[in-house]
């Protein structure tokens, strides 16, 4: 009954915030959507979702306002067309699209009813390392896993992708539940 919230997932390269939203959209697609999004970066593999466009197509297009968020991350660019958010929340779903942590502010600034979630893959230990690495990104800046600006940090250590997506179904649940009661 409550708004529902624009859902966003970050967490450093190749931790699994693609499969994570693969899972929520094939076995939930009654409840989950991506908005209609844009990138210049090349086309990875078949199940993409977005819409590939080149770096001056973009930058043209967010000129014209047509993007809610225009980021730059590894010197691509990304951002969700306008709208897109609404429609996915007029349908009754929730929008869930990944977006890099550092530009979670973004969402907020804009007042979208957003659940920002950051996930981490580290062992349970006193000495908590990060084990997923995607190629080419060894040096990743990962100062965003320090910081405290997230509604919720879930740890999907040893957990299946299934595993990891009812956990999220759960620590939103309690998110909602709990934000209800301020």
């Amino acid at each position: 009954k409550s708004p529902i919230p624009l859902l966003i997932i970050g967490g450093k390269s190749g931790i699994g915030k693609t499969s994570l939203i693969d899972y929520l959209l094939n076995y939930f697609p009654n409840s989950f959507e991506q908005p209609l999004s844009y990138t210049s970066r090349e086309k990875r593999n078949n199940k993409d979702r977005y819409i590939f466009s080149s770096k001056e197509e973009m930058i043209t297009m967010n000129a014209k306002g047509k993007f809610i968020n225009f980021d730059e991350v590894y010197g691509e660019y990304y951002g969700i067309l306008k709208g897109t958010v609404s429609e996915v929340k007029h349908s009754g779903k929730i929008p869930i699209k990944e977006i890099h942590p550092d530009n979670f502010w973004k969402f907020r600034k804009k007042e979208l009813n957003t659940i920002c979630v950051l996930i981490e893959n580290k062992h349970l230990s006193k000495n908590s390392t990060s084990f997923v690495k995607r190629d080419g990104r060894e040096y990743e800046d990962l100062s965003f896993e320090d910081r405290d600006d997230y509604d919720i940090k879930m740890n999907i250590s040893s957990l299946t992708i299934e595993e990891s997506a009812n956990y999220l179904l759960k620590k939103i649940l309690a998110y909602r539940i709990h934000t209800k009661s301020y």
